[in-house]
This record gives structure tokens, sequence and C-alpha cells, in this order.
């Protein structure tokens, strides 16, 4: 995720709200419950959303081409 405006301010909202959410599932998934797997495998899906929402172009914006990541591992 960008460290600089504007890709740091733009995934502020989005990823506050998914890592919350998620908050919220791994407790229902520690609770014991009948939902219990559920809660597990939905914070599962919010993970990878949220990885998803990172490496949006922009939202990318304003990183350093030394320290991106690529989910393809071409290093672009």
């Amino acid at each position: 995720m960008a460290r600089r405006p504007p890709g740091n301010a733009l995934a502020a909202a989005p990823l506050t709200a998914l890592d919350r959410f998620r908050d919220l599932l791994d407790a229902a998934a520690r609770s014991g419950r009948p939902w219990s797997a559920a809660a597990r495998s939905t914070s599962g899906v919010v993970a990878a959303a949220a990885g998803a929402i990172e490496h949006i172009p922009p939202l990318t914006r304003g990183e350093r081409p030394a320290t991106r990541t690529s989910r393809t591992g071409t290093g672009r």
C-alpha cells in the first residue's frame, strides 16, 4: 500500500472498515458457537479482499519502485 498521498488516504477508509469487520469475524470464530467455522472462512475472504484493495493501481501511487511488491512475482 502507498505510504504517501493520495494512495494512503484513498485506501484508509475501506481498509479500516474491512479490518474492523474482520476483527468481529475473528472474535466470532473464537466463540465456539455453531457459526464459528463460517466466521473463520469469511474472515479469510475479507483478508483476501483487503489485500486486493491494497494493490489497486491508484492506491499504490506514491510507492517507491524499489520497495514495491507484486502479486505476480514480476516486481512491477
